[in-house]
């Protein structure tokens, strides 16, 4: 039997969505999702694909928190040791420091969200995790770009 015969024979019978998009598939006609026109096959896979996409966020945040914790040392040690500096060094530092927290916080809530990540379907899981990344960076470079045109 030909395997986009026995898929569509397949689906004729069971409830399955697409993993592009979520549309049920019940009923096909074709190897092909109605909604998203992608190509489907049958095959047996782990339920843990989401994974990728979830460590790849962490992983965003947490080079963002060690990026902070790591300048706010450095700006911190001359500060303790001289016992003093320039108004925009301290600002720089606590708005550091305000960074280190947020994204604290937002590895926390990642971290407990992932079971309601795995549950969502691929496209939206690597949609979330592509603007984790885009709003950790800009979030970083927006900062330290403002902050350095303030001190020009």
């Amino acid at each position: 039997m030909d395997d986009d015969v026995f898929l569509i024979d397949w689906l004729s019978e069971r409830s399955a969505k697409c993993p592009g998009c979520g549309y049920e598939l019940t009923g096909i006609r074709e190897p092909k999702c109605p909604e998203c026109a992608t190509a489907l096959r049958l095959s047996v896979a782990c339920s843990d694909d989401g994974l990728w996409s979830w460590i790849i966020s962490m992983l965003a945040i947490t080079l963002g928190i060690g990026f902070d914790s790591v300048v706010a040392a450095l700006i911190a040690l001359p500060i303790l040791i001289v016992g003093g500096a320039p108004p925009h060094i301290h600002v720089f530092f606590y708005g550091l420091l305000t960074l280190d927290l947020f994204s604290i916080g937002m590895l926390i809530w990642v971290t407990r969200r992932r079971r309601a990540w795995m549950r969502l379907n691929k496209t939206p899981r690597r949609a979330i995790a592509v603007g984790i990344i885009f709003a950790t960076f800009l979030l970083h470079a927006g900062f330290g770009g403002g902050l350095l045109y303030a001190m020009i």
